[in-house]
């Protein structure tokens, strides 16, 4: 078989686009935003949002409310534990409106990272950095998690329908049919520099979303990465 100079050529460009491209490695379920800032201090922990389904189309309307506040419940219980008892930390208030606006914005927050060619160039939302303003906190620490559970009827119904899915296009429906998973985002936001410095990304299928243990182990990554605690 005799390969061609232009094929050889575009096989190596290709394969330096899948090495290098920041959206390649966002698109394998990590990325870790490079900044070395020594100390973070006066960080504001947002309204963590967890939203859990069990209904066999994930349309993302009609999650079940007492699986997702457990499994909030248990983030915070893991943020309590985990964060450096050094930082000098709020953990804000809010009422179900403000949690879904939050929740929101960090929806669009992972398009803007999953669009931009330089993770440190997307655009963090107004309403994040506004609310930061008004907690006079120069720091952001953002967590969301999205899961999907088994029950007895969702393990032997047809094939999920996929159409209008509000979060399909974040990648998080790569499972297959009916199988549990957790996908958790992390984001540590620079109110004065106006982006993300770090972000975490974990997608595991086949995982419980309410398994203590897979919350536990997602949000000591997120916090490992945040804070750079190394091992």
């Amino acid at each position: 078989m005799k390969l061609s100079i232009r094929g050889i050529f575009f096989s190596f460009l290709a394969l330096t686009t899948l090495c290098c491209n920041p959206i390649s490695r966002i698109a394998r379920g990590t990325e870790i935003v490079n900044d070395h800032s020594d100390t973070i201090q006066r960080l504001l922990i947002f309204p963590t949002y967890a939203h859990i389904d069990m209904i066999e189309n994930r349309d993302m309307g009609n999650n079940n409310e007492k699986l997702s506040q457990l499994a909030t419940n248990e983030i915070y219980s893991q943020l309590s534990e985990f964060l450096p008892a050094t930082l000098n930390k709020h953990f804000m208030q809010g009422d179900a409106l403000v949690k879904e606006s939050i929740a929101g914005e960090g929806h669009r927050l992972i398009k803007s990272l999953r669009k931009s060619f330089n993770p440190k160039t997307a655009k963090v939302p107004d309403y994040l950095l506004q609310v930061l303003d008004a907690q006079n906190q120069d720091y952001g620490l953002l967590i969301l998690q999205v899961g999907f559970t088994r029950t007895h009827d969702n393990m032997v119904k047809e094939t999920l329908r996929r159409e209008n899915q509000d979060w399909r296009s974040l990648g998080i429906y790569q499972v297959r049919p009916y199988s549990s998973y957790s996908a958790m985002y992390g984001f540590l936001i620079d109110r004065k520099k106006q982006r993300v410095i770090r972000y975490k990304e974990l997608r595991w299928p086949n995982k419980e979303p309410n398994d203590k243990y897979i919350i536990r182990t997602q949000v000591r990554d997120i916090i490992l990465t945040s804070f750079r605690l190394g091992n």
